[in-house]
């Protein structure tokens, strides 16, 4: 189960029981918007990490829902961290391409450069 999962079963519950984001907002204290990202998987649009946790929990009991959703957390921030060496993976071929290639354009003129030296002479 992933984050978006979770945010379509909690959203299954809630309309299986007919009660309104506006109610449960009213009761938890929650704001609508912050139910909606839950319900639509795009927990990334809340606050910080810890409010996630804390909004979460709230919004699972207030259905009475025992989910570890700290395991999904865990499993999301280790296909982040995947995520971002590989960025910074490519990030770094980039880089050192551009240094090897601007290397080898340096070497050229400078070579281009003696040439042209020797033949003026």
């Amino acid at each position: 189960m992933d984050l978006k999962n979770l945010g379509e079963l909690i959203k299954e519950e809630r309309e299986k029981k007919a009660i309104s984001l506006e109610k449960i907002s009213e009761e938890t204290k929650i704001p609508v918007k912050f139910l909606k990202y839950i319900e639509e998987g795009e927990i990334d649009k809340l606050p910080s990490k810890t409010h996630t946790r804390a909004i979460l929990t709230k919004y699972l009991n207030y259905f009475n829902l025992k989910i570890p959703f700290e395991e999904i957390f865990q499993n999301e921030e280790k296909e982040k961290n995947t995520n971002g060496e590989n960025l910074k993976r490519k990030i770094d071929k980039k880089v050192y391409l551009s240094f090897v290639l601007f290397l080898i354009f340096l070497t050229i003129f400078f070579i281009a450069n003696k040439i042209l030296q020797n033949l003026s002479k």
